[in-house]
């Protein structure tokens, strides 16, 4: 934590990615972690505009007490071993059969007449395959895009297939095997492993909440109505946000891609992009502002994210699919008909 120069103390300097180099960039990150330090709250978007509340840490506060806690829980759980190994294929057994499992009982649960019985079992069917699916995100994909095994991968080089590793997981083709879901995990891995743990909670945070709903948080609108807006998030924060927004994360931080040379600059790229944002909002918003070529940039930038989607789409459908090929060949071994078994898995 020392550094041979007092750190910066205006807000950019702080907060921001072009930080000076006082110090190197672990102290940077170190200092911002651990130190008391006053920060005003971020630059006012406007008339009326929600100011964020100060994240800062009492006088009390020991930095040196603060870095030997964290040093010794991280001795306490030590690094990834043979336990881990194996839980770690636990994990994905068990996301596998429930995946399998899931698919197996939609196809029996379409297969007859509406009732109590098929219900359910289409029921425990759905509930098996979106556990699956939150598992190889938010369990597997998650640890190993974050490198919790990457040591062990060094020092037992057979021990695990080589794709679990930060990377290489779900990278390329692997996608369609290791973890298919809403977003791009490389996209996913710039906005949350890198954005998000880096500057958790500053402006640069792409999750922070208080930003995101900054609009909500305006509209002259009965608390129960704003709570109740929430519903809508639970049910498709994942596709109507989480996707396009990490999807603009990842376009942004390559250099050479068209979103991150031709930004509008109508639109901050701190902002969240929301499906209705993409092909809605901003398209319009660039419209009023006179900007051509911002009108123009959304709907390509609306086209490239629709192929990254295309895939998940067409897996979300697939159980529609073997009652369409049964029947087309001739095949369909039920009394109901393929037609609205297909319609209804």
């Amino acid at each position: 934590l020392k550094c041979s120069s007092p750190p910066p103390t205006d807000f950019e300097a702080v907060r921001g990615r072009s930080a000076q180099p006082w110090c190197g960039r672990r102290q940077r990150r170190s200092w911002r972690a651990a130190r008391s330090v006053d920060v005003p709250a971020r630059p006012s978007r406007g008339k009326g505009a929600m100011e964020a509340p100060r994240y800062v840490l009492g006088k009390g506060f020991n930095p040196d007490e603060f870095l030997k806690d964290i040093k010794a829980a991280k001795e306490a759980v030590g690094e990834a071993g043979e336990a881990d190994a194996r839980h770690l294929e636990m994990l994905v057994n068990t996301a596998t059969a429930l995946a399998v499992g899931g698919h197996i009982l939609i196809f029996f649960g379409v297969a007859y007449p509406f009732g109590v019985l098929p219900g359910l079992v289409c029921l425990f069917g759905a509930v098996g395959i979106s556990t699956a699916r939150c598992m190889r995100w938010t369990i597997i994909g998650h640890h190993v895009s974050h490198g919790g095994f990457d040591k062990f991968q060094k020092g037992h080089p057979d021990r695990l297939p080589k794709h679990y590793k930060r990377g290489v997981f779900a990278t390329g083709y692997r996608r369609f095997i290791d973890w298919l879901d809403w977003m791009l995990p490389g996209a996913w891995d710039v906005e949350h492993n890198k954005l998000h743990h880096y500057y958790l909670s500053e402006d640069k945070d792409p999750d922070l909440v208080e930003r995101n709903f900054e609009l909500l948080h305006k509209l002259p609108l009965p608390m129960f109505a704003k709570y109740a807006s929430m519903i809508f998030w639970i049910l498709t924060w994942k596709a109507s946000y989480y996707s396009p927004n990490t999807f603009k994360e990842l376009e942004l931080s390559r250099g050479t891609t068209m979103a991150s040379r031709c930004w509008p600059a109508s639109r901050s790229r701190m902002d969240p992009l929301t499906v209705a944002d993409l092909f809605l909002g901003a398209p319009l918003t660039s419209l009023a502002k006179g900007e051509l070529l911002g009108a123009l940039f959304w709907p390509v930038l609306a086209a490239q994210w629709l192929l990254v989607v295309a895939p998940f789409v067409v897996i979300v459908v697939s159980p529609a699919f073997v009652p369409t090929a049964l029947g087309n060949l001739g095949a369909w071994p039920f009394e109901l008909e393929w037609q609205r078994a297909a319609w209804k898995a």
